[in-house]
């Protein structure tokens, strides 16, 4: 019988459910206490995932506490992997309560006889540096194991040196002199130096301590010309310097002259890597089709503290270096070629700065010279980097003001640009390495992407060069092109119709080719349908389907595997074309095993299926007269309450889909209003006002009553776009992690609903508020998002001649409510583009709440005493304290980051009984809730908070009451932006609080359990 291994620590791999922190951490203490040193490994081990998933203080701390025993009483091979949980466990180290307990457990172990325990010691107190930077006591022990005779030890004071010189101003400066010492000391040997010199690195907590470093390490180059000695000192004097930031330029300087004079290629390597680290920022996913929004990269960028002229002497030895590579065939020129490929890596960083520029834009610049003839190398990795360089300095060149009248060349740099796509596309089929062709051509692309983003009269010229590159194509690339004629596509409407008939052309060859295939090759083919049907739909985008197009696509929607049929519906609810979605998913609804995914389907499917009846809607002959707006209204409307029944079917615990939910639910109410809009235009004919409006009207003093039922359902439908723009409005506060083009798509559909608000208010209210304008750049608008602002635009321009100007006399007219009505039906004729969000998250956070104190028993109320007694209504007061953890997604921070939260505590009375009658007297008779707010900031991405709340106690039948008083407590926080945005993202905590009456006679046994809670408090 073949022996299987029992795991002790379940991981909840095969569906058992879920344990909490405290059923968790009692079953790793089990395993520190075995007697088997397997065991108490392997509990060891599972710390830093308890931490991640329970990062809560009072858990970390008791935590490291018992590890902390285990260190000490344990032997070496257990103390390794305690140092191992702490050095991943670095950022919640900083949540040990017992800071003091926990060191004296780690060092007294220092005192040990063997010299591998007392190594172990110093790196485990080097991991924890952050959280004891200035324990005198483990100073002194460093100081003195950097005397110890045994190596291993002297090793271990080293690192742990490094770690608390980071730290503690005191220990760097107090070790200052004797790091120095050693370094310049006789006796000590050459690979103890390499190993203090990066210590140096950290000596930068005042002027006067970085000043004598960076003389000593300037001493040290001469003095130690060995190359590993000069590696180890460039790098601690470019660490220092990029702390200090003073010592920059000098910097910088020293490197180019290592850079130019060196011959060995370690240095020079060595010297460029500094230069990157000094250049700061990033890149900018150079390996990217599809550039960044926003162009650029978060980080700080330190290339405008480089000296005048730094820019140009690199550009210099870059050309010098690209001559050096050009000898014949010998290892410098191998060198060279590494360190020109380096280089130019380090051009593109400086490329967005100001110097670049300056080094750039006037005649004969050394810039412009090496990447003239490093554009149009053998070697296309260089090209390509010469490429992105002018790429990008062209780029900055449109966004600078001061540098937007300069002479740049852009027609040069496009033509650079094609002709290293050319030149890689024509390599595909002859290159031996298809991936690495591929990277190139994905660069190639990247650069003429984002030169159409920039200069949008290039997007017919590269439309056209990647369309004849398309029609040739074949293999993985076709991906390639397509998502890189997607992205130029998206900036301008029709960009992509000269290509209609082409990308036709390869979905019917497509099409075919998908029934006899390998699995694969089958893959990859429907990809490309794919990615073809999404270039059609921009293509269409505004226009009329013709025959022709629709055969096509819906001949792919019948043939396509179902993944990618899917795709395709999802792509079309994208960019506005339901009448394809929809025809998709009815193919899709019962073929999925999963209820959950079948109810998404057909929630989708009811989705497109109204949006399809208003934008298009299908007229069976020709004999039929087409729906009237009213009745395709009332079908959409109704198709939407299925799709929101069908979502909150869909939804799960693990899974909630509350932004699509809430979306359609603010959709199918702007569709509601619409249509008790259009239903007042019809009963305005049919029931004139009533004889006595005029009186009424006089009598109220509202002349527009004289109208009759008119004014007030005029002024109900306003009332209800305004509840459908704050539907909106709440939507697009707890998106927090919804791309820019979906946050959008959110404000253009609120604006809608304020549009029509506004016009109706215009003409039923005596005074009115005036249009909110919506304020989107065209030049960083998505395409479908520019579709949605020109039905704003159109439905703005229809009523613009009726409320040209305020009239003296307000009259309501069918004229008015006709444009009313045709203003509705310009925004609801208009396709309907799906937010990105809906689909897909990009970025994901959350925030975890825990609240305490929490009740013995679930579900219980937490008592606390009151001091009621005498006829007096004190009450009696509660801490609460609220912790939480900011939990991220694969990546984080890619929108918008949590900078700060909003804790609000509100606290409400449960009236169990109604009262007939309230003692005046009584102080807090009425509504005794309270609402407390506090702005806390992460630490590492956990937060703390402490509120003190008055729970006073309630009246009753004469007098307070006997049972006394029960409170709910709500804990809600909400995310803060870097911009300083409120988002309502939650989550939303409850807690029972139960007040009762020390002085009162129904205390009892209740009292007792009351006096215990508060005692535990």
């Amino acid at each position: 019988m073949i022996g299987v291994r029992v795991n002790a620590f379940n991981e909840n791999g095969l569906g058992e459910p879920e344990k909490d922190a405290n059923s968790a951490m009692t079953e790793l203490d089990k395993g520190l206490r075995s007697g088997r040193v397997g065991e108490q490994c392997e509990a060891i081990v599972r710390f830093p995932r308890l931490f991640e998933k329970f990062p809560f203080p009072i858990l970390i701390n008791s935590s490291l506490l018992k590890l902390a025993d285990v260190f000490r009483v344990g032997n070496n091979f257990l103390r390794v992997w305690v140092l191992r949980v702490c050095q991943q466990s670095e950022k919640h180290l900083d949540k040990i309560l017992n800071v003091d307990e926990f060191v004296r457990r780690i060092f007294s172990v220092i005192h040990s006889n063997d010299p591998v325990a007392r190594a172990l010691t110093l790196l485990t107190l080097g991991s924890v540096a952050g959280v004891i930077p200035e324990r005198q006591q483990v100073h002194h022990g460093i100081r003195r194991s950097l005397d110890s005779r045994d190596a291993v030890e002297v090793e271990a004071a080293i690192q742990a040196a490094l770690q608390f010189a980071a730290q503690s101003k005191t220990f760097a400066l107090s070790m200052c002199n004797k790091i120095s010492d050693m370094i310049q000391g006789l006796s000590t040997p050459a690979d103890m130096k390499l190993r203090l010199i990066p210590v140096l690195q950290h000596m930068h907590h005042d002027t006067a301590t970085a000043a004598m470093v960076r003389h000593l390490c300037l001493q040290l180059l001469p003095s130690y010309p060995a190359e590993e000695f000069v590696l180890v000192t460039l790098n601690a004097l470019t660490q220092l310097a990029s702390a200090t930031l003073v010592d920059v330029p000098v910097q910088v300087s020293l490197l180019l002259k290592h850079l130019s004079m060196d011959p060995r290629g370690a240095v020079g390597t060595a010297a460029l890597g500094g230069l990157l680290q000094l250049s700061g920022g990033n890149e900018g996913g150079g390996s990217s089709t599809v550039p960044k929004a926003d162009g650029g990269s978060k980080e700080g960028s330190l290339a405008h503290l480089w000296p005048d002229g730094a820019v140009g002497e690199l550009a210099a030895i870059t050309m010098n270096l690209y001559s050096a590579s050009s000898v014949p065939p010998s290892s410098s020129r191998t060198t060279s070629g590494r360190l020109l490929s380096r280089a130019l890596t380090l051009l593109c960083r400086l490329s967005s700065s100001a110097a670049a520029l300056q080094s750039f834009l006037y005649p004969e610049s050394p810039l412009l010279d090496i990447c003239m003839k490093c554009c149009y190398s053998t070697d296309v990795v260089l090209a390509s980097k010469a490429v992105r360089v002018m790429t990008k300095i062209v780029c900055k060149c449109n966004q600078d003001e001061w540098a937007r009248g300069q002479t740049v060349i852009v027609d040069c740099v496009a033509d650079k640009a094609e002709s290293l796509f050319l030149y890689v596309a024509c390599q595909d089929g002859t290159n031996k390495n298809p991936e690495r062709n591929k990277m190139y051509v994905k660069q190639s692309l990247y650069c003429l992407v984002t030169l159409a983003r920039s200069h949008r009269k290039l997007c017919p010229r590269f439309v056209d060069l990647i369309g004849s590159q398309l029609e040739i194509c074949e293999g993985p690339n076709v991906v390639l092109l397509c998502e890189a004629l997607g992205a130029i596509g998206g900036f301008q409407v029709g960009a992509l119709l000269p290509l209609l008939p082409l990308l036709l052309l390869k979905l019917r060859t497509s099409t075919y080719s998908l029934l006899n295939l390998p699995p694969a090759v089958k893959r990859l083919h429907s990809n490309t349908v794919t990615m073809l049907c999404t270039l059609v739909f921009q293509t269409m985008i505004g226009y009329e389907w013709t025959d022709d197009v629709f055969g096509v696509v819906k001949e792919v929607i019948e043939k396509a595997p179902l993944w990618a049929t899917y795709r395709i519906a999802r792509s079309s609810a994208r960019y506005g074309h339901h009448r394809i979605g929809s025809l998709a998913l009815c193919r899709l609804v019962e073929q999925v095993s999963s209820e959950h995914l079948h109810f998404w389907l057909v929630a989708l499917r009811e989705m497109s299926a109204g949006e399809a009846l208003l934008s298009s809607p299908v007229i069976v002959s020709p004999d039929c007269k087409p729906p009237t707006l009213l009745s395709r209204l009332s079908m959409a409307n109704a198709h939407y309450a299925k799709a929101v029944a069908a979502l909150k079917a869909t939804s799960t615990p693990a899974h909630g889909l509350q932004f699509q939910l809430e979306w359609a639910r603010a959709r199918g109410e702007f569709l509601q209003a619409a249509s008790q809009l259009c239903l007042l235009a019809a009963s305005l004919v049919t029931a004139p006002p009533p004889a006595i409006a005029a009186t009424l009207a006089h009598s109220s003093r509202d002349e527009l009553l004289c109208y009759g039922h008119v004014t007030l359902q005029l002024r109900k439908c306003a009332k209800e776009f305004r509840a459908c723009s704050d539907l909106y409005w709440k939507l697009y506060q707890s998106a927090f992690d919804a791309d820019p083009s979906s946050l959008a798509n959110i404000q253009i559909l609120q604006q809608m609903c304020v549009l029509m608000a506004t016009n109706i208010e215009r003409i039923s209210l005596n005074s009115s508020m005036s249009e909110a304008v919506l304020d989107l750049s065209w030049q960083q608008c998505s395409l479908e998002t520019q579709h949605l602002l020109s039905s704003i635009q159109e439905a703005s321009a229809v009523g613009r001649h009726l409320f040209r100007r305020d009239r003296e006399t307000k009259v309501i007219t069918q004229l008015l409510v006709e444009c009313l009505v045709k203003q509705v039906e310009v925004l609801t004729d208009t396709a309907l583009c799906f937010p990105r969000f809906f689909f897909q998250v990009l970025q994901s956070t959350s925030v975890k709440l825990a609240i305490s104190p929490q009740p013995r028993v679930p579900g219980e109320s937490v008592f606390v005493m009151g001091s009621g007694g005498g006829g007096g209504n004190t009450g009696s007061q509660l801490a609460l304290k609220v912790e939480g953890v900011v939990q991220h997604g694969r990546r984080p921070g890619l929108f918008r980051r949590v900078a700060s939260l909003l804790l609000t505590v509100s606290t409400a009375p449960v009236h169990l009984r109604p009262t007939s009658a309230v003692d005046p007297s009584i102080k807090g008779g009425g509504d005794a809730g309270m609402v407390l707010s506090q702005i806390v900031t992460p630490h590492r991405d956990f937060f703390a908070a402490q509120f003190l709340l008055a729970f006073p106690l309630q009246p009753g039948q004469g007098g307070l009451a006997p049972g006394g008083t029960q409170y709910v407590v709500s804990v809600e926080a909400c995310a803060i932006d870097e911009e300083g945005d409120v988002w309502r993202t939650g989550p939303r905590a409850t807690l029972s609080v139960k007040v009762h009456d020390e002085g009162g006679g129904g205390a009892g046994g209740a009292g007792k359990a009351g006096g215990n809670a508060r005692s535990r408090n």
